[in-house]
């Protein structure tokens, strides 16, 4: 993990003044669990807030701060904290049951409205969480090419298994033999695939279409169309992992907002309105064949989904076959893209705004923006003063991380919001001229 940059006083004496519960938790945290948090990238100077609850586009903290929430559990919460119409779908399938291990009817059922939603899904496989439909991919890639080697992105993140983490990064504990198969590219460099096919006969080919696990960097013009067709034609496997784009960038996820489909696509917790265990690998029925027990050697895939939670993701495809709840939120990315732009001008800053439809980071500099490295040459410190000084005035984020809009945000959260960011910058700016 990046060490975090020394933050300006003030702005954290705020902080601290607004959530000593919060600190008092994170405290009784380190003493059961590592570094206290489940989830270390969660982490940020001083320390994090401890959320007590969340309603619609809010969270509130243990210290009874409110937040509008631009965080969103990673972009799970597309559809705002504990939604009406999931919560009732839940709770009358727990009635009913919680799980089974056997087939039910709501599994054909959402199968099939998978199918309708998502350009490439021919068949559909329900899996636990997104990294199991990684593994599933990658395996089912194997299984029909005969090869074994894989290739990917730098910063592009396919969980934490040991052969997948490698593009995000090469932590300890992994043995290196177990990642020699999986070949690392740079992002928006189809050259650099091309030149990979003439030496290597790969099984797949995975990527996020639209990552913000590195940066948010949308793709080069024609990028992703010329991955189809090198991979169409070495005969390897193109999946998307739109654990992160599925929903946010349109109903069909990044396939259908750029228009190029995959053999296969990996979906996550988005497709569940932020249910944790929840996944599934869709795709062409040739790839998707070998998952079939009937065909004697097959793919196993041991994981099942809860009935719990085939309900919620069942309420959220409805929910969303309103394309207006989409296309609502892209909007407010914009609005928030083009606001933080003004404000950035207005304070005399260089800086750059990136991001599609829900997704907006700024970058403070001004070298351009091609890759994860290009992100990094940014003036971190300012980036988190700025940032925490957001939290300060209700406004939540990971400091130095990306905002996501969502379907139950309005207007008026953004509109508070960039009246708020000035003020923020400015205290930024003055404590750095002060340091």
């Amino acid at each position: 993990m990046n060490a975090v940059p020394v933050l300006p006083s003030k702005i954290v004496q705020e902080y601290a003044r607004r959530t000593p519960r919060s600190k008092a938790a994170m405290e009784r945290a380190h003493e059961v669990i590592p570094g206290g948090l489940v989830q270390g990238s969660r982490h940020y100077a001083p320390y994090p807030i401890v959320v007590a609850s969340g309603r619609g586009a809010r969270i509130t903290d243990v210290d009874g701060n409110e937040y509008v929430d631009y965080f969103q559990a990673a972009t799970a919460q597309f559809l705002g904290h504990s939604h009406p119409a999931v919560i009732d779908a839940v709770r009358r399938q727990m009635q009913d049951g919680t799980n089974f291990g056997l087939h039910y009817e709501r599994e054909t059922r959402v199968a099939l409205k998978l199918r309708d939603v998502v350009p490439c899904a021919q068949m559909v496989k329900f899996t636990n969480t997104g990294l199991d439909a990684c593994l599933l991919s990658v395996r089912v890639a194997r299984a029909k090419t005969g090869r074994i080697k894989i290739a990917t992105f730098r910063g592009h993140f396919h969980g934490w298994e040991d052969q997948l983490y490698a593009p995000y990064a090469r932590g300890i504990g992994i043995p290196p033999e177990l990642q020699m198969h999986t070949i690392v590219l740079p992002f928006n460099d189809a050259d650099a695939l091309a030149e990979l096919v003439t030496r290597e006969k790969l099984a797949a080919v995975i990527l996020e279409p639209y990552s913000t696990n590195a940066g948010a960097i949308p793709p080069d013009p024609k990028f992703l169309t010329r991955l189809r067709a090198l991979t169409r034609d070495c005969g390897a496997a193109l999946i998307f992992d739109e654990c992160v784009s599925n929903f946010r960038l349109a109903r069909g996820g990044a396939q259908e907002f750029f228009g190029v489909a995959p053999d296969m696509a990996v979906l996550g917790k988005c497709l569940s309105g932020g249910y944790s265990v929840a996944g599934a690998l869709v795709g062409g029925a040739e790839w998707m064949e070998v998952t079939d027990r009937d065909r004697g050697d097959y793919v196993y895939h041991g994981a099942w989904q809860s009935p719990v939670v085939l309900a919620a993701i069942e309420a959220t495809l409805d929910l969303l076959d309103d394309r207006k709840l989409i296309e609502h939120a892209a909007r407010l990315g914009a609005k928030l893209r083009d606001g933080l732009k003004s404000v950035a001008a207005r304070a005399g800053v260089p800086a750059q705004v990136i991001g599609l439809a829900c997704v907006a980071r700024i970058v403070f500099g001004d070298q351009p923006i091609h890759t994860p490295d290009d992100i990094k040459k940014g003036d971190q410190k300012l980036l988190q003063s700025f940032h925490l000084g957001l939290v300060n005035r209700g406004h939540f984020l990971l400091p130095g991380r990306h905002f996501y809009t969502c379907v139950v945000q309005t207007d008026r959260d953004i509109d508070r919001l960039l009246v708020d960011a000035g003020p923020a910058l400015d205290d930024a700016l003055s404590e750095r001229g002060s340091a």
